[in-house]
């Protein structure tokens, strides 16, 4: 790491180079600093680069611009690889990427929009270009500190450096023989530089938290857009998987590992079944042995579960009944209920602006052998009329463990 370390927790107005696994080690130390008020705003190189300045828009113009407010970090191929190890591919940021990571930073809870993601198309093809990008980002991490709790705190230093220049100027005016008049002129005349000085920053804090607004109120608007364009496109696929159900159903290959496992959900899950970036932790972590069951527990809540859940009816509960017994598997309320407070966060999941609680989850085997025994925490989400899978393949932690 050619420029700083990233564990400190002082912000350098030149990026952090973060080339091999110690220095992204260190880097994750940053991110899960518990005091961390400040973005740390990651860029990623392209694919088998080892130059620093390939960059998707210049890291040090922005490292510059931001100094004193977020931390700027580069990473190689190598370290974001490990990157990726610490933090789960969802929340990493590999290719050409750039990752603003907020203060709070949580991999076991946050899904990965509370980080945001700028990919490499969307920057290039972004409205006025890169350059136009690089100033988004920037306005919105310099809006975010000026707008947070802590900024009027941030004002009182700088102001106290003005007052006690003043009061420096005033005792060399004394021990040089100044008169009563002259200085209480100097004193008039510091307290006309801190009013402007404070009356500047103000202004200028005005200024970043009204281009936070209207950012906000765009946002918003484009997600009450996207809300519906949502709805529309949710009955669409209901209407698909209706006439699919209907037809042949196409055989899915289950495969007898987890290498691919997030391309696979992918491929065969959305619009149904969503993973949360901590059910891939859980799978990293996989010990489970009949691999080909947690590929048919998936598949039980998209072919089953979900068209009980949003067409209701006897004969859709007595083919979800079925299967979960041909499966050998039992769904039933976690431990979330009245106790799950007991457990921490354990059963809470953070998805957008919302804490879910796992409240369902299928089970099967009693074993503590994380080899033999299976379980599937998920709860229904019932405005997106899907279901959003939280944990698997093992135990989360109850009052028996």
């Amino acid at each position: 790491m050619a420029s700083g370390k990233p564990g400190a927790v002082q912000i350098a107005s030149e990026p952090m180079l973060i080339e091999t696994e110690n220095d992204a080690d260190e880097l994750c130390k940053l991110l899960w600093n518990k005091g961390r008020r400040s973005d740390v705003i990651v860029f990623s190189l392209p694919e088998g680069s080892n130059d620093w300045s390939e960059t998707i828009i210049p890291a040090r113009e922005v490292a510059r611009r931001l100094a004193g407010a977020a931390h700027v970090a580069i990473v190689s191929q190598a370290a974001s690889y490990r990157l990726t190890d610490q933090v789960g591919k969802a929340l990493s940021v590999y290719r050409q990427a750039v990752r603003t990571y907020r203060p709070g930073f949580d991999p076991s809870v946050d899904e990965a929009v509370a980080h945001p993601l700028g990919l490499p198309s969307r920057i290039a093809n972004w409205a006025g270009g890169p350059q136009a990008y690089r100033s988004f980002l920037v306005n919105q991490t310099l809006s975010r500190t000026v707008s947070g709790r802590d900024s009027q705190r941030q004002l009182p230093p700088f102001l106290e450096v003005k007052r006690v220049a003043g009061e420096l100027r005033r005792q060399t005016a004394r021990i040089e023989g100044e008169s009563d008049r002259d200085l209480l002129a100097l004193a008039e005349q510091e307290i006309r530089d801190l009013t402007a000085a404070l009356e500047q920053l103000k202004e200028e804090q005005d200024g970043y938290i009204a281009l936070a607004d209207q950012e906000r109120e765009e946002a918003e608007q484009q997600a009450e857009q996207q809300r519906q364009s949502n709805v529309f496109l949710r009955h669409r696929i209901a209407l698909l998987e209706n006439r699919l159900a209907q037809s042949s159903q196409p055989q899915v290959d289950l495969p007898d590992n987890l290498d691919d496992f997030e391309g696979w959900c992918r491929e065969h899950l959305s619009g149904s079944v969503e993973l949360h970036s901590r059910a891939f932790q859980g799978i990293k972590k996989s010990q489970f042995e009949d691999v080909q069951l947690i590929y048919r527990s998936l598949l039980l809540l998209r072919d089953f579960y979900v068209p009980m859940r949003r067409n209701g009816g006897d004969e859709a509960k007595a083919a979800y009944d079925a299967e979960c017994a041909r499966l050998g598997l039992d769904e039933q309320p976690s431990f979330a209920g009245a106790g799950w407070g007991e457990h921490g966060d354990t059963y809470l999941v953070r998805w957008g602006k919302s804490r879910l609680l796992l409240d369902r989850h299928l089970k099967k085997g009693n074993s503590r052998e994380e080899r033999f025994c299976f379980r599937l925490y998920f709860t229904w989400m019932d405005e997106d009329q899907h279901v959003l899978v939280g944990w698997l393949p093992s135990h989360l932690d109850t009052r028996a463990t």
